[in-house]
């Protein structure tokens, strides 16, 4: 027997869950501490600006 695990990607910013290969992926350090934050493409028009 065996056991399959999924963790599937979910947009941090306006909540949907992402499709394998869908989105995008951002990491960044703060305080020592390491974050990833999950975007959809939708969501990234918004936040492209800001950068």
């Amino acid at each position: 027997m065996s056991r399959k695990t999924i963790e599937p990607l979910v947009d941090n910013l306006d909540g949907p869950v992402l499709e394998p290969e869908e989105g995008t992926t951002v990491t960044f350090g703060l305080d020592k501490r390491t974050y990833d934050i999950h975007s959809s493409a939708w969501t990234e028009t918004w936040v492209a600006p800001g950068r």
